[in-house]
């Protein structure tokens, strides 16, 4: 694997790139940690806690590509075998058990930004694509009506997480703007903070709001339990419900569901790279017509 390859990408404003292949540089795993969070599907399509219509969550091993450097430095495309979906994603669509290949479309990255730390990026792709495969379609190539919002950086090794003890909160530090599947942000919103139970492999996110599309939107007290692996880190999946009210909630005020997953990053472990999808609930963990999706960064000042 080299540091950089000599392959070209042009960006949205038709300036050439190198992109090269990434190789994580602060101790760790070895290997990148990968969130993400999008909606596939055509108008329509109803989305759920399983298989919440798009988005990877902890999902090293991956190859993934990058543009640029330092703190602008984007994600030009990631791909997994159908042997690393299967063995190192813990939250996928149901389609995506096969391998996946993702990339950058013409209208190039937003809401790009970065934390030194454990090498952390994240930003959206406007118009990406993803290519899956589904058991009964086929291959499938989808255009997440979301953009793809994503996070990166080098994963935390699995034992550094395992000889971790004691409770301790991480806060939001940043991360893209929760977006629906009609291209609409929310207005205003709140993540966390996540309690993090090192001893019991246990945590909790205390709270999440989110106002947008005529909605408010409220969780609280959602449960995980986190996940070591070897050779990939850790990291965890988890899903609740809370309250809707406004004009989108699908004929069911005070019902809301949400899908959420991170993984750890940087050497210690002080960051969570985390993704959201979020939406009214009309029913059985169905998400209905509209969600939205973002990814956020956390972080822990006191941890060890």
């Amino acid at each position: 694997m080299t540091a950089f390859s000599t392959t070209q990408n042009v960006s949205a404003s038709g300036v050439p790139a190198v992109v090269g292949i990434r190789t994580p540089t602060t101790p760790g795993a070895g290997v990148t940690g990968f969130t993400g969070a999008w909606i596939d599907g055509g108008p329509g399509t109803p989305f759920t806690t399983v298989d919440p219509g798009g988005g990877t969550a902890f999902a090293p091993p991956i190859v993934a590509t990058v543009s640029g450097s330092g703190a602008s430095q984007t994600l030009a495309s990631f791909s997994a075998t159908q042997a690393q979906s299967t063995a190192g994603v813990i939250r996928r669509p149901t389609e995506s058990g096969g391998p996946i290949n993702a990339s950058v479309g013409s209208l190039g990255t937003d809401m790009v930004g970065s934390d030194p730390v454990g090498n952390v990026h994240w930003g959206r792709w406007i118009n990406g694509t993803t290519v899956t495969f589904d058991p009964v379609l086929g291959q499938v190539t989808e255009t997440p009506r979301t953009g793809m919002h994503y996070i990166y950086g080098d994963a935390t090794s699995e034992a550094v997480i395992g000889a971790k003890t004691g409770a301790f909160a991480y806060s939001d530090v940043g991360g893209t703007t929760p977006t629906d599947n009609n291209g609409g942000q929310a207005s205003s919103f709140s993540f966390g903070p996540i309690t993090v139970n090192f001893t019991t492999r246990a945590g909790n996110v205390s709270a999440v709001t989110l106002t947008g599309a005529g909605s408010n939107f409220s969780f609280s007290n959602l449960p995980f339990s986190f996940q070591l692996r070897s050779g990939q880190g850790a990291g965890y999946e988890g899903s609740g419900l809370g309250t809707c009210t406004g004009g989108t909630c699908n004929g069911s005020p005070g019902n809301a569901s949400i899908a959420f997953a991170g993984v750890f990053l940087g050497p210690t472990g002080n960051l969570l790279g985390t993704s959201w999808h979020l939406g009214p609930n009309s029913g059985a963990n169905n998400f209905g017509n509209l969600m939205f999706t973002a990814v956020r960064l956390f972080k822990c000042p006191t941890c060890p």
